[in-house]
């Protein structure tokens, strides 16, 4: 623990008088960096004014995306759930490599995740800021630095609300960057190319997508537009609710069946396991991150098909009695959420390198009859998958709940396979871009914690 002193007229001088010893932590910590011959500048100093977005009171099916605080990673835009508004609402257009991040949330564990605009079509909601670097640095490394311990630290400048933390835009200006002239160059080529990999991961998974929007197109030519719902299916997924045997979603169950191969789920996979739930008293922050700690993964932590290894939370695998009960994950193993956001899917690249919370099944793939990155993008689909979870899911209270043994029972339709080799070049190119597009991230964070554990010791 460290003592400081706080001159009482330093207070006064501030402009909401702020009494939070965190708060004048952070200068203190800038000052003595900046005395020791570093450049340091206030945000104000290097950046254009910083903005806000506009609240708008309903979205449309197309337009102009509309980014939100949810929509947010560690350098990039989930558009996995993007929404849009119209062109002509009351909405302020971002430039292209805009920095963008929420500036209220409901901790500030939660504060601190910045992105960096790829196109100049999209606002944002008044609940996300944006700022833009002017001549000091480039926003790539602004960017990068502002997502490092660097910028973690300086969220204790958020103000606390009624129910949730918030930065002003006087807080966002009072943030500090240090200036490390010696490694610009690299870090401002690794953020443009983190950029470029995104971009290219999300093409391949979408081209691969469309590959299968063309062989559903195919069998719903063939499908007869009267859809009925069989003894037999309400008796298989032992769900009696209509809204689960939809016209559309009887239209994808009966066009699989009667127009392809196919096989259950259960007949591709291992016996599915599950994922652990370590307890939120256990979690840690990224600001604490040390090597022992793995993200903990949960169900809004897949975006754009990909695991997000730079989630809310971590978890210490040094902690005792824990040990025994994280499942172990290997590469190609698929993670599929069964419990609230239903039917987020990603693959795993690396070992053991996350942990999926308990509302993950964990499906380990026979590979001597279906490739994994073939069942990994049929899973993945918004309609083939999409459509046969809803008819298998059931509300508990108010969270949806998707049981394995109704996962197992999914249809898998196995396609030509010309088609199938097709699907997995383009999840091959997707997985490729992914990994290379993490060494970087994992890179810059290195680079920057280098210094900090110098200049914070």
């Amino acid at each position: 623990m460290k003592v400081f002193t706080q001159n009482l007229n330093t207070i006064k001088s501030t402009y909401d008088c702020r009494l939070s010893p965190a708060y004048y932590a952070i200068f203190n910590a800038f000052n003595n960096i900046k005395r020791k011959g570093f450049n340091v500048y206030d945000i104000n100093a290097i950046c254009y004014e910083p903005d806000s977005g506009k609240y708008i009171d309903g979205y449309t099916n197309d337009g102009i995306k509309y980014i939100r605080v949810s929509n947010i990673k560690k350098y990039s835009i989930d558009n996995s759930e993007i929404k849009f508004v119209n062109k002509k609402s009351n909405i302020k257009i971002l430039n292209e490599n805009d920095i963008v991040f929420g500036r209220t949330q409901a901790t500030i564990s939660k504060l601190g995740t910045f992105a960096i605009i790829s196109d100049a079509q999209s606002a944002t909601s008044q609940h996300v800021a944006r700022i833009s670097s002017k001549d000091k640095t480039s926003n790539y490394y602004l960017v990068a630095y502002l997502n490092s311990k660097f910028g973690k630290a300086q969220m204790a400048l958020a103000s606390y609300g009624d129910t949730r933390v918030e930065f002003t835009h006087n807080q966002i200006k009072e943030m500090k960057v240090i200036v490390f002239d010696e490694i610009i160059n690299k870090i401002e080529k690794n953020t443009k190319l983190i950029q470029e990999f995104a971009q290219k991961a999300q093409e391949y998974f979408k081209d691969a997508q469309d590959i299968i929007d063309l062989k559903i197109r195919d069998f719903n030519s063939k499908t007869s537009k009267t859809t009925q719902c069989f003894k037999s299916v309400l008796l298989e997924n032992d769900i009696w609710n209509a809204s689960c045997y939809r016209d559309e979603y009887l239209a994808i169950f009966n066009g699989i069946k009667n127009n392809y191969k196919y096989s259950y789920l259960s007949e591709l996979i291992y016996p599915i396991k599950k994922g652990i739930e370590v307890g939120s008293i256990n979690y840690r922050l990224e600001i604490e991150k040390e090597n022992s700690f793995l993200p903990f993964i949960r169900t809004s932590d897949i975006y754009n098909n990909e695991i997000d290894l730079y989630p809310d939370y971590y978890f210490d695998m040094q902690l005792q009695g824990y040990i025994g009960y994280i499942p172990s994950l290997k590469i190609n193993d698929i993670i599929f959420s069964k419990d609230g956001k239903i039917n987020q899917v990603g693959i795993v690249d690396r070992e053991n390198e996350f942990i999926p919370c308990s509302g993950f099944s964990i499906l380990r793939v026979k590979e001597n009859i279906v490739s994994a990155n073939y069942l990994f993008a049929i899973l993945s689909h918004k309609k083939l998958m999409g459509y046969q979870a809803n008819m298998r899911t059931v509300i508990a209270s108010t969270i949806p709940h998707l049981k394995p043994n109704r996962i197992e029972k999914f249809l898998i339709p196995i396609f030509e396979d010309d088609i199938i080799k097709k699907i997995e070049e383009k999840i091959k190119l997707f997985r490729k871009c992914i990994i290379e597009k993490n060494k970087l991230m994992k890179d810059n964070e290195d680079t920057f914690n280098s210094y900090y554990k110098k200049l914070f010791a």
